[in-house]
């Protein structure tokens, strides 16, 4: 079944948030500096003028988008001043379900400019964006208000995929990294030595299985066609083209924040491609995993694999998004785990939902929003 459009959308009436002063538009390019300047005021308690980079970047994600849908556009809450006080990101997403193409969307940043005196504004740029064209609507990094407002129009939380998995690889070291990271910057420089050279101690993970699978870092096209090749064997997948590979791969080489990006292929014994992963690793640091795809029944291997990568580069940890078919695995290797934000979706399509909701489906990373360097990421 096909999600309705617009008004005709299955949100309840009694659900539907009270009407507040303001209006809702699509984003338009002239609105970026406005919602930059929003951006640092929200998340920086910064009130200066935004940097031209940041802008360009907004412009990047949300215009230049190459699968960017002017019929699933960003949304921006006006106040009866004029004043744009709230936003919301769209990210367009294409996706394959069971071999037919699909259209979905992610909920970007949403940000509403002193909520205290704006209570309904968030929720209407929540419904704008769930009442769009697309079959299905995709968050991944809410926060409880956030889910709680999914949920109220409709949407579900994907319980799998709403948890952070951390590996501990060196506990001395780790500690040292965990108190660096909370130290301020300048004192935290002190203890970069100190991290670095205690990564080196440790004992390096052993590969399961032997021999049984081999691993390689490869460029962007061998990455593609290995995501490509296990994709095939699940139900929900990104159709994703070269052009826009790229594109997504570029953007996310970009943030640096917890090192360079790394493109992984996991084969078997015999050469055949059973996974791959892109992971965040600089020594002395812990391992960010921006996506992990695994064909069926290998979700262990890769994982392991994982680990073992992030062992020989000296980082300290590794961590990354839960999903349903990575449980064995991470409870074997007595991973912690915790829920940061939650993995929401919404879509009239059952069958669908019940194939997010039963993991066969990649979620993290592209699927979702913590490519970009909004997330995580400070512009000058």
């Amino acid at each position: 079944m096909v999600a309705a459009t617009g008004e005709e959308r299955r949100v309840s009436p009694a659900r539907v948030p009270a009407p507040v002063p303001g209006t809702l538009r699509a984003c338009a390019l002239g609105d970026l500096p406005a919602v930059a300047t929003l951006f640092q005021n929200v998340f920086y308690r910064n009130a200066g003028a935004a940097p031209a980079s940041l802008i360009a970047h907004l412009r990047e994600i949300y215009f230049d988008h190459p699968w960017h849908d002017p019929e699933t556009p960003s949304h921006v809450f006006v106040s009866d001043d004029g004043a744009i006080d709230g936003f919301i990101g769209t990210l367009p997403l294409r996706l394959r379900f069971k071999g037919k193409a699909i259209r979905a969307a992610i909920a970007g940043a949403l940000m509403v400019r002193d909520p205290a005196r704006r209570p309904m504004a968030g929720a209407r740029l929540i419904r704008s964006f769930m009442c769009g064209p697309q079959v299905l609507s995709l968050g991944d990094t809410a926060n409880w208000t956030s889910k709680t407002l999914w949920e109220k129009l409709g949407g579900k939380t994907l319980t799998f995929a709403s948890m952070e998995w951390l590996k501990v690889i060196r506990t001395f070291p780790f500690g040292v990294s965990v108190v660096r990271n909370r130290l301020p910057a300048g004192l935290g420089a002190l203890l970069a030595p100190v991290s670095g050279l205690a990564s080196g101690f440790g004992r390096r993970a052993q590969p399961a299985g032997g021999a049984a699978w081999t691993a390689e870092t490869v460029d962007d096209a061998a990455f593609l066609d290995a995501y490509r090749t296990v994709s095939a064997t699940l139900d929900v997948s990104l159709d994703l083209d070269d052009v826009a590979g790229s594109w997504f791969l570029a953007h996310a080489s970009r943030k640096k924040r917890h090192g360079d990006l790394f493109r992984r292929v996991v084969r078997d014994r015999g050469g055949r491609v059973i996974g791959c992963y892109l992971v965040y690793a600089r020594r002395g640091a812990t391992a960010e995993t921006l996506q992990l795809t695994a064909a069926p029944r290998h979700a262990e291997t890769v994982f392991a694999s994982l680990v073992d990568f992030a062992t020989s580069e000296g980082c300290v940890a590794v961590r990354g998004q839960s999903q349903k078919p990575l449980m064995d695995a991470l409870f074997k290797a007595g991973c912690l785990l915790r829920h940061r934000c939650a993995s929401v979706a919404d879509t009239g399509d059952d069958a669908l939902m019940a194939a997010l909701e039963g993991g066969s489906a990649p979620l993290g990373g592209f699927f979702g929003e913590t490519w970009i360097r909004l997330v995580s990421e400070e512009f000058a």
